[in-house]
C-alpha cells in the first residue's frame, strides 16, 4: 500500500457519552433471510480493532455478504471501512465514533455516524436504509489540516465475485448481492487467499462460502 503506520498520536478526540455507542443494528425481524447490517463503534478498549465506523457484518437472504475477515490483525485495512492516508501517512483511528443523528420509519432508515479526528479529517459515515430493497451508504471527508489525502473505500466480501467496472456482483449457492458504485473513483479487485489461508478454519461451519 502506499501509506505507512505512524505511532499512535498522543491526544485523540474524546466523543461526549450522549454520542458514543458499541454497536448499531439495522433490522427489520430476526427473520434469516431480512437484511440485517452491523456498524461498530469503539477502537479501543480490550476490543483493539481499528474498526469504528465500519460495516462489521451485512447478512441477507441466510447470507454472509460482508464481514470482517480477521480478529487478530486490528489495522483498518483489514475492515469495511475508509482508510485515510494524510502526507503519506496513516495514524491509529480514534478510539470511538460518534452517533450523530438516527431515524427510523416504517419503510426506511437512516444513520449518520462520524469518525472524528481521523489523521486529520472528520469521517462521516451516512446509511439510508430502503427498508427490504437496498442500503445506500455515502461517505463524505472533511480535511481538518492541510495535507496530500489519499481515501481508500473497502468493502470485505464473500462468494464469487464477478466486476463489471461499476458494481460488484456476488454469488453464494444460488443466492446473489450486490454492490453498486456512484461515483467514479478508482477501484481494485483483490483476492486475499494468501492474507487468510490461516483463518478460513474460522468459516468451516459456514456452507456457502470458503471465507477468502
Amino acid at each position: 500500500a502506499p501509506w505507512r503506520l505512524r505511532d499512535t498520536p498522543t491526544e485523540m478526540p474524546v466523543v461526549p457519552p450522549g454520542e458514543a455507542f458499541d454497536k448499531l443494528a439495522m433490522r427489520r425481524s430476526f427473520d434469516r433471510r431480512s437484511e440485517y447490517l452491523l456498524i461498530d463503534g469503539p477502537t479501543s478498549f480490550a476490543h483493539s480493532q481499528e474498526d469504528g465506523n465500519a460495516i462489521i457484518r451485512i447478512c441477507w437472504n441466510e447470507r454472509i455478504w460482508l464481514a470482517d475477515l480477521d480478529y487478530i490483525r486490528r489495522l483498518a485495512r483489514y475492515h469495511n471501512t475508509v482508510v485515510i492516508a494524510k502526507d503519506g501517512e496513516c495514524l491509529q483511528k480514534p478510539l470511538q465514533a460518534a452517533l450523530k443523528a438516527i431515524a427510523d420509519f416504517d419503510d426506511w432508515g437512516y444513520s449518520r455516524t462520524v469518525s472524528p479526528g481521523d489523521n486529520g479529517t472528520d469521517w462521516a459515515r451516512n446509511i439510508f436504509w430502503r427498508k427490504g430493497r437496498y442500503f445506500l451508504v455515502m461517505d463524505t471527508v472533511e480535511a481538518l489540516e492541510s495535507g496530500d489525502f489519499l481515501l481508500d473505500c473497502i468493502w470485505r466480501v464473500l462468494g464469487n465475485v464477478r466486476d463489471d467496472g461499476s458494481t460488484l456482483h456476488l454469488e453464494q449457492t444460488g443466492e446473489h448481492f450486490h454492490i453498486a458504485q456512484a461515483d467514479e473513483a478508482d477501484r481494485w479487485l483483490t483476492d486475499r487467499e494468501a492474507d487468510y489461508a490461516p483463518d478460513r478454519a474460522n468459516w468451516g461451519n459456514y456452507p456457502h462460502a470458503d471465507g477468502v
